[in-house]
């Protein structure tokens, strides 16, 4: 039960902390759909002035921006390249590596 617990906790504090997107307008989720202009730059309005009531960050709207960058994170592979998936095996490789070295290490240590 203990184990639970800390698993919740622990996903909460991630969702909490790393998933938010302050500026993103919750009726049209721009992170899902990049649209660049006929030049191929993609300008963002940061100005102050561009952000009114139709933009502010609310409680409901934390929960649909959380879903939309689960939505990223779980569809992400799908769209990845050679080099990501060359990063991939790279991340890989070096933790199988580290996990060799773990219990020389954990005995120096002590």
């Amino acid at each position: 039960m203990l184990k639970v617990k800390f698993v919740a906790g622990c996903l909460l504090l991630i969702s909490v902390t790393g998933h938010t997107q302050v500026d993103t307008l919750v009726k049209k989720l721009d992170s899902l759909r990049v649209k660049k202009d006929s030049a191929g730059v993609q300008n963002n309005n940061i100005d102050k002035e561009a952000y009114d009531k139709n933009t502010q960050f609310t409680f409901s709207s934390y929960f649909i921006l959380l879903g939309s960058d689960l939505k990223q994170e779980i569809t992400a592979p799908f769209h990845f390249k050679k080099r990501d998936w060359l990063r991939v095996g790279e991340i890989g490789l070096t933790m199988a590596a580290l996990s060799f070295v773990d219990e020389p290490v954990q005995q120096f240590a002590l």
